[in-house]
């Protein structure tokens, strides 16, 4: 039998896929079409004409059996061809309309080796997720939230002066972010992997069209006083494939960030500056959102010629974002918890390999001029790293008095963890600022 924790690996036999599955036919047409199935796997049944078992890039040309879904209602709304409200879609409609991707079982050819990887490890996962994943609900504090700045007027070129969004170590948007790619013949890069991807979860450049083209962001259409405005991630997924640059935590580059869009960033700045406030949002992938140089007061997304919008993976996801003002008492003075990574390659695929990307976990004083004060910081967290070419385990790093100096330059990083191969920086995370 070749199943360990639900997974499948090689020699493969009708046994070892009706054990998973739970499945009681041993025929093998049955399982192939089987409703037990776990669509979001990376090795499953599809549709393709050949007997014979499929390499990577044909399974990567029926994107792995899934069918992306558009919100076309909510494309309506953000292109101002529909009104939110009573005169045109209710908010229910649009979350609604953000309908869950499809798998397309195969009708012929059944293959029992479509539960096997073509490349060397893994095969069939019966608990793999979705490739991204993780959403929930948000409180951000006002002070935390960066005023805007000019970002690039280019499409496909990253904006390398923004701040994004101020979260403590966290994602606005992601919890548990998982996302991952691989280049063309379907072979995945663990730098590449961002968040908490294993190599069973799909590439996601593989699942909507060109991705190298530059023109897909990550975004959250937000709700707000009977209007829906878009605000989006500072680089496109294509640079975040590409780039291989020191960055301070990819979550910065790829979480939405509310100054893209001014007219929202003031109005909800204005309103939470004496209130606490909460707004609805829908997390999508737009198709060229064109982002704009602004003026004071102009938007910085243009949704006028917006391409597509996507729905997302699981579905019908609404979350909500707390806005309250206060927390931290200079505010020009916050830090955060991050993961700093190099953008050296690897092939998960080869078992031989043992050269990883190196990161560095630590914290990080993000503001706009010098520090004033001194801080003292403590901070606990866990990481997942790459303890070999198919495997992830998970370690702890801290901080315990460490000084962050009057006088330190915004950008200054106190190393906690260093040389890891391959972290990433879990949920599980403390830290404590005290001015001296």
């Amino acid at each position: 039998m070749s199943v360990t924790n639900n997974v499948i690996s090689a020699p493969v036999s009708i046994h070892d896929v009706n054990s998973v599955l739970g499945h009681g036919s041993t025929d093998l047409g049955t399982l192939c079409k089987s409703s037990k199935i776990n669509k979001w796997a990376r090795w499953k049944p599809v549709q393709f004409s050949k007997i014979s078992a499929l390499t990577e890039k044909e399974l990567m040309s029926t994107k792995y059996g899934l069918v992306p879904k558009q919100n076309t209602k909510l494309l309506e709304v953000l292109t101002n061809k529909k009104t939110l409200g009573s005169t045109g879609y209710s908010y229910n409609d649009l979350v609604n309309a953000n309908t869950e991707w499809d798998y397309n079982r195969p009708t012929s050819y059944y293959r029992l080796t479509d539960f096997l990887s073509s490349l060397s490890y893994g095969g069939y996962n019966h608990n793999t997720s979705a490739p991204i994943d993780g959403f929930g609900n948000h409180t951000i504090y006002l002070k935390n939230i960066p005023d805007p700045t000019d970002l690039s007027s280019t499409t496909g070129t990253a904006d390398t002066n923004s701040q994004g969004v101020i979260i403590r170590g966290d994602s606005l948007l992601y919890s548990q972010f998982k996302m991952r790619f691989s280049n063309s013949e379907g072979e995945s890069q663990s730098w590449q992997a961002i968040g908490g991807a294993d190599p069973w979860i799909i590439p996601i450049n593989s699942l909507l069209g060109s991705i190298t083209t530059g023109n897909f962001r990550l975004a959250l259409a937000i709700a707000y006083k009977g209007f829906m405005k878009l605000i989006v991630g500072s680089a496109t997924l294509k640079e975040l494939l590409n780039n291989s640059s020191l960055q301070d935590s990819a979550v910065r580059w790829i979480a939405p960030n509310f100054f893209t869009n001014a007219d929202l960033y003031y109005q909800l700045k204005s309103d939470a500056s004496s209130n606490k406030i909460t707004v609805s949002a829908i997390p999508c992938i737009v198709e060229d959102a064109q982002i704009s140089v602004p003026s004071s007061s102009s938007s910085y997304v243009s949704t006028s010629s917006l391409g597509s919008v996507y729905s997302m993976p699981k579905g019908r996801i609404s979350i909500s974002i707390t806005i309250e003002g206060g927390e931290i008492k200079d505010e020009k003075d916050y830090f955060k918890v991050i993961t700093r990574f190099t953008g050296e390659y690897i092939n998960m695929g080869n078992n031989s390999s043992t050269i990883f990307p190196l990161y560095e976990i630590g914290v990080i004083y993000e503001g706009e001029s010098n520090l004033r004060s001194s801080y003292k910081i403590n901070a606990t967290w866990t990481y997942t790293y790459q303890s070999g070419p198919t495997s992830r385990s998970e370690g702890s790093g801290y901080l315990t008095n460490q000084v962050f100096n009057s006088g330190a330059a915004p950008g200054s990083f106190i190393v906690g963890t260093s040389g890891v191969a391959a972290a990433s920086l879990n949920n599980d995370w403390t830290l404590d600022v005290t001015q001296v």
